[in-house]
């Protein structure tokens, strides 16, 4: 066994040397006589996992892998699926994890426990690669999943080998999540635990330098920079001595330069940056660390005085590209991708601030169409490659069993009552997120299953001239950034070229603004009235007057909104005129998008001009059938059914009022273009089962935003008084809309509760239920982000319909 040890770093030689005294590692392997073709194999296995070492400590991490996965090829032959095959695993796994290579580091790991987990269950070595892959998590910005692990792993270690560096190791990990997540004293709790073990057991070893530089970079966070020098200096000589020109030294010498930047030594910040990329560039090109620390001396160049804003944007710009390159190899579902993205939006808008420093908008806009909606447009190219390929039995059959499981814990969560059962509850809430955790892995599985996928083409943001061209005339976009200090409003239109106004109002406040915006409707009396109006006043002063004379030139208006403005509702703000007042909506017709890069992609799906459109096919849903009463519906046999009303998600009385709402708009069009699904024809599987001929689509009905899953959320459609097994359950859920409902619509109507909202995650918007109408399904949407409806005023829809319905989707739906 000995021949196996061969790991990346100190730390690492550390803990596996520990876990085969602790376990015994030789009565673990089945030894046998040895042939003479095996022992010249055995060799081959020891010199190529010599020479990945000596390629990658010689700073070429390609010929390193190279050489590792060499030596596994052979491992692999001689031993499958043993302990050594396993450890094999881990050192590749390390390589890519140090290459930013993140997705083939994960699968790795995963090999790497499935062997251990079968040949040592609840093992040590289980508790390792556990470990492992909380690490992989935490580099990919899942912080909820990389706490899981490590929790996992400190159960394991406490249980088999207490008071332990490897007990101390898992308490580091915890702290550096709970770092990242913003709670110092927690990671300050786990951070001094690891170092008391550390320092009664190994007092100058590697491991008490870690805690000391993570307790330093708390330390720094809470402004106490003294004490965090004292730490990092400590740390650093501990590495020098044992670790000489390391990964842990340039760790240490970066944490150094953030500690000398905020004391504003700015020369003494840069020399220590510039040898942390030395050693990084060497030992890990093309990863995060090196992304993190061009960035961080492009903000030292920006703070001189005078400010060195070339030099600045050069450093940004290559910081921007080691991200993106790190991007195209993170692996992991859509929500991971956009989850680090949005980990690192600050990259973005630093750089998108220097541009303006230097007068130059233009870059400015390009950086800012990098940032936004990528993840989507990935999701929209992926659509039909993806779920169009033969999806494997297996795969198929593990997310149906992982959705059946997920409907059983909400079951469960239904019985249980918040202020008496709240352990339960959260303990079914991590379940949930486990579960959520398990369908990712199947998702990404079925996406390397496609056999096109490899060979897509994603779309690419788009500079201003193509923005441009893809606008219509007469169309004024308004692209919003919004920053920590102040926002930047980039007005473009295909006549006039582009405007930028920096807005005087920073997230926190523009976050409070809308937030109260959206409160005050709730409230009634006339003193709630006059604060609202004062309000939406306000709030069109601060973000549309600028460019009001822009906008009345304009025929319509393009909205990109950002953070917190995602959730304004645009069409409600008003401006004064000679009558009296004017909403937005009233005045031009508005539209949504992510980004210009994803307007266009959607735009290019519309038919070509000159070619004539197809009758208009309208198609809507209204006034489902419920169960009645709700006692049936409680005890209906579909599990999510049966916990929806337990929970008292929505309420289980009919609509009647969408039902005259569906009736009115099929009332405007010719009998043979309209289909009408009234009560219980009001089903899942005809929504699901709707052709691309439908250019119109309805939806009247009960919504629920899942606000701990947003793609959970769903739409209620007529649930029938039998369970029947071939049916759905009648919850059109939005991830089933994106992977089993094919359009192209011209418009898509949620006319229900909490559609329009979603989680908040970067420059990827709002993901809820209108994300799942991607692509060529619609070009326009409209959906609702209140979450008790105005059926007088939806009532009034179907006359404002009909005035307009030789007019746009734009139109129509104002």
């Amino acid at each position: 066994m000995n021949h196996v040890i061969r790991l990346l770093d100190a730390r690492q030689i550390l803990l596996i040397s520990l876990l085969w005294v602790v376990i015994g590692a030789e009565g673990l392997s089945a030894d046998e006589e040895a042939s003479p073709e095996t022992t010249s194999e055995i060799v081959a296995v020891d010199v190529g996992e010599s020479l990945g070492i000596e390629h990658f400590a010689s700073g070429d991490p390609d010929r390193g892998l190279d050489a590792y996965q060499r030596a596994f090829e052979i491992q692999q032959k001689l031993a499958a699926n043993s302990l050594d095959l396993a450890i094999s695993l881990n050192n590749l796994a390390f390589v890519a994890q140090r290459r930013g290579d993140l997705e083939q580091a994960l699968n790795f790991h995963q090999l790497a426990l499935e062997i251990w987990e079968k040949l040592a269950p609840d093992s040590l070595l289980v508790a390792y690669s556990v470990n492992n892959l909380g690490r992989v998590a935490r580099d990919r910005g899942n912080l909820a999943r990389a706490t899981r692990h490590h929790k996992r792993a400190l159960k394991i270690w406490e249980k088999l080998a207490p008071d332990t560096l490897l007990v101390a190791y898992s308490w580091n990990n915890l702290g550096r999540v709970a770092w990242d997540r913003g709670n110092l004293a927690q990671a300050t709790d786990y951070h001094q635990r690891a170092l008391k073990i550390q320092q009664r057991l190994a007092p100058a070893g590697l491991e008490v330098a870690q805690s000391l530089n993570n307790l330093g970079r708390v330390a720094r966070e809470r402004g106490d920079l003294s004490r965090a020098m004292d730490y990092h200096q400590r740390a650093l000589k501990i590495q020098q001595e044992l670790a000489r020109d390391s990964l842990l030294v340039a760790t240490s010498l970066s944490n150094l330069g953030s500690v000398a930047s905020a004391r504003a030594d700015l020369d003494r910040a840069s020399d220590l940056f510039q040898r942390a990329l030395e050693i990084r560039q060497a030992l890990a090109p093309g990863s995060v660390s090196v992304a993190e620390t061009l960035h961080a001396i492009g903000l030292l160049h920006r703070q001189r005085n005078p400010p060195q804003l070339s030099t600045a944007a050069a450093y940004f710009r290559r910081a921007l590209d080691t991200l993106e390159s790190q991007l195209a190899r993170l692996g992991g579902s859509y929500d991971v991708r956009a989850g680090f993205r949005t980990r690192y939006g600050a990259f973005y808008r630093h750089a998108i601030e220097v541009q303006l420093e230097r007068n130059k908008p233009y870059a400015a806009f390009q950086i800012q169409e990098r940032f936004r909606g990528r993840s989507f447009l990935e999701q929209l190219a992926e659509r039909d490659t993806v779920f169009a390929a033969d999806i494997p039995e297996e795969l198929d059959r593990q997310r149906r069993d992982l959705a059946l499981h997920f409907d059983a814990i909400q079951q469960q969560l239904a019985q249980l009552k918040p202020r008496i059962h709240t352990e339960q509850i959260e303990d079914l809430h991590e379940h949930l997120r486990r579960l959520r955790d398990e369908a990712q892995d199947v998702e990404e599985k079925i996406r390397r299953a496609s056999p096109r996928l490899a060979d897509l083409q994603y779309p690419q943001p788009f500079d201003l001239e193509a923005a441009r061209s893809a606008l219509d005339p007469g169309t004024l976009m308004l692209s919003f950034c919004v920053g920590e200090d102040s926002t930047v409003l980039f007005a473009v239109s295909k006549e006039q070229g582009l405007g930028v106004d920096k807005i005087s109002i920073s997230e926190e406040q523009l976050r409070d603004q809308v937030q109260k915006f959206r409160r005050l409707p709730r409230s009634i009396g006339k003193l709630r009235t006059q604060q609202f109006e004062k309000l939406a006043r306000t709030l069109y002063a601060t973000l549309i007057e600028s460019v009001e004379d822009r906008i009345e030139e304009s025929e319509r208006l393009l909205i990109l909104a950002d953070g917190p403005l995602h959730y304004l509702p645009w069409g409600a703000l008003p401006r004064d005129t000679p009558d009296g007042g004017q909403y937005l909506a009233e005045w031009k017709p508005l539209h949504m998008a992510l980004s210009a890069t994803v307007f266009a992609e959607l735009r290019m799906l519309r038919r070509e001009d000159g070619e004539s459109p197809p009758p208009i096919r309208v198609v809507a849903f209204g006034d489902p059938r419920y169960p009645a009463p709700r006692d049936s519906a409680i005890h209906h046999r579909d599990a999510i059914v049966r916990s929806s009303a337990e929970r008292v998600l929505f309420d289980w009385e009919p609509l009647p009022h969408t039902r005259h709402e569906v009736e009115g708009i099929a009332a405007v069009y010719p009998t043979d273009r309209v289909r009408v699904y009234l009560g219980p024809e009001a089903t899942e599987e005809r929504a699901k089962s709707l052709g691309r001929d439908v250019r119109i689509l309805h939806f009247a009905t009960h919504g629920y935003l899942d606000e701990r899953f947003p793609l959970n959320s769903f739409l209620v459609l007529a649930i029938p008084e039998e369970y029947r097994a071939d049916l759905d359950n009648s919850l059109l859920q939005a991830w089933e809309i994106f992977e089993r409902v094919r359009l192209d619509a011209d418009l898509v109507v949620l006319s229900a509760c909490q559609t329009a909202l979603g989680e908040e995650q970067g420059g990827e918007g709002l993901i809820g239920l209108t994300r799942a109408y991607p692509g060529k399904s619609p070009r326009r949407r409209s959906s609702c982000s209140a979450s008790c409806p105005d059926w007088r005023r939806r009532f009034r829809q179907p006359c404002r319909t009909r005035q307009r319905r030789e007019s746009s989707p734009a139109h129509a739906a104002r």
